[in-house]
């Protein structure tokens, strides 16, 4: 077991863009030091919503300072994911990350062609050693096309001293949470993906957190607060109307994320690399009436503050 703690709100930072393309390195830090004042309890960066798939190496390093730096700053810890398909790559960007003095490592499994069970677990295991973080590994089989069972997991857990943390987000995800702390006696970790669309769930069934994207954090922590307070009807409530919206949002996916954060000035353009998804007249009306329904009355700034106190 390692020191770092993770647990709570822990959203992915979306890769802020200007309107020419380029990462907007300024609005990156804007945007991280907005979810740390806002209360969320670490920041993770290289999810499939920083858009990682569409970064250079050089993006992706300066992008990692300045996240780590903010949660340095912030008392809060920061997680940066490992997602190179070769091994050797890999480590190289995991004790870039480790040198860079990032708190924790998330690793997105090779799936590229399919690789072997066997060499699959052998690349998470050189890639855990090579460092001393704490490791989280994303299971994401919506996303890579390869499925594991709860027992790979367990099997890393007991195998790999540093491997702690697990990003769950297979659809659906309540009896892989449950299997995977039995198998572990309970010492797995579990950190619930997917936008939280079972976010109650998971917590029911011993979740300590949750990984959504940033456009939403706010609402995220006021389900998050209830939940811990004791207040779960209130939690399931105001999460229904998030999984409302969600049904909608994952229609046009990160170009809605993105919209949303462009609405509420946490970034400076809803730019997103092509190739994406793009709106249409359909789809913009269908955002106007979601958003006014669902995002305005749950980001007032007072009840927010109220909600994470």
């Amino acid at each position: 077991m390692t020191e770092t703690t993770l647990h709570g709100v822990c959203p992915i930072v979306d890769t802020p863009f200007t309107e020419s393309g380029d990462v907007d390195y300024g609005g990156l830090e804007f945007l991280s030091e907005t979810l740390i004042d806002g209360g969320c309890h670490a920041l993770a960066l290289f999810g499939y919503a920083s858009e990682f798939y569409k970064l250079n190496e050089e993006e992706r390093e300066r992008m990692t300072r300045i996240v780590v730096d903010a949660c340095d700053r912030g008392g809060i810890p920061s997680i940066v994911s490992v997602t190179a398909q070769s091994t050797d790559v890999a480590i190289d960007q995991a004790q870039f990350i480790e040198k860079s003095g990032a708190d924790a490592l998330m690793i997105l499994p090779p799936h590229v062609r399919g690789p072997p069970e066997s060499g699959v677990f052998d690349h998470l295991e050189a890639i855990a050693e090579s460092v001393s973080l704490p490791v989280m590994v994303q299971y994401a089989p919506g996303s890579t096309g390869m499925t594991h069972s709860p027992r790979f997991f367990a099997n890393l857990y007991d195998e790999v001293e540093n491997i702690d943390y697990f990003k769950i987000e297979c659809d659906p995800p309540g009896k892989f949470v449950s299997r995977l702390h039995e198998l572990t006696d309970g010492g797995a970790n579990v950190l619930v993906g997917r936008a939280g669309y079972e976010m109650i769930e998971g917590y029911d069934r011993g979740a300590v957190g949750v990984m959504p994207a940033s456009a939403m954090y706010d609402i995220y922590l006021r389900i998050h607060t209830y939940y811990q307070q004791g207040d779960r009807q209130r939690a399931v409530d105001l999460h229904s109307e998030l999984v409302a919206l969600l049904n909608q949002l994952t229609k046009v996916g990160i170009q809605f994320e993105k919209r949303i954060l462009a609405d509420r000035g946490l970034v400076d353009s809803a730019y997103c690399r092509a190739p994406e998804t793009t709106f249409d007249e359909t789809y913009d009306d269908i955002y106007e009436e979601y958003y006014e329904k669902y995002v305005e009355p749950n980001i007032d700034a007072k009840q927010t503050a109220e909600a994470t106190d």
